[in-house]
């Protein structure tokens, strides 16, 4: 069994790569298998998560469990054409939250802790040029072409600044490029390992 493990492992592999070359019918029936298969398991789970919550409800008297429970049991009307309606009250209720979970998240981390993470002592160069590089790229946006109304002056001080801003951008774009270039090419060794390690052992 662990041999055939390998070899549908494998053939999977090599179907989700063979897009490289072009679209083909091994490619789509290696596509439609990873949906159906997460499909499956989502659906597994959603009913196993639906049945785990039934117990409280019953033994603990946790009648707060009922609506998740509801909501859950409306997603699988999906599959019945008629009360197909019915899920999109579960699905808009998912999104909602999603979205303002999301929203909380992103001011978090994008936003606060951007900021505070430039809040730091210049004790070093390190912590110079980071936060020499922040001013300088919000210069960019609020200064554009140094169009003030201050003064030449400024607006020569604010041009240097955006230009300066636009060149910190570009290398962080680039180090942010070349990081997922190198974790999508981790991933196919990852993979070249597998085939010619286990599938077709010609290396150790």
């Amino acid at each position: 069994m662990e041999r055939l493990g390998i070899w549908i492992a494998a053939l999977m592999t090599l179907s989700a790569y063979s897009y490289l070359w072009k679209e083909n019918p091994f490619f789509r029936v290696g596509e439609h298998l990873l949906i159906a298969t997460n499909v499956s398991y989502l659906a597994i789970t959603g009913y196993n998560n639906i049945k785990q919550s039934l117990a409280p409800i019953t033994t603990e008297g946790r009648y707060s469990l009922i609506v998740p429970v509801i909501l859950g049991v409306l997603l699988f009307t999906r599959w019945f054409p008629k009360l197909a309606w019915l899920s999109r009250i579960s699905v808009a209720f998912m999104m909602g939250v999603a979205g303002a979970v999301s929203i909380t998240g992103a001011i978090s981390a994008n936003f606060v802790k951007q900021i505070a993470a430039t809040m730091i002592p210049l004790n070093s160069i390190d912590n110079i040029i980071m936060v020499f590089g922040t001013i300088c790229t919000v210069s960019y946006f609020l200064f554009i072409q140094g169009k003030s109304p201050a003064g030449q002056a400024w607006g020569k001080a604010t041009t240097f600044l955006g230009d300066v801003g636009k060149w910190v951008m570009m290398v962080a774009f680039g180090a942010a490029f070349g990081a997922t270039v190198m974790g999508r090419l981790t991933l196919v060794m990852g993979r070249l390992q597998f085939l010619f390690g286990q599938w077709i052992p010609l290396i150790k």
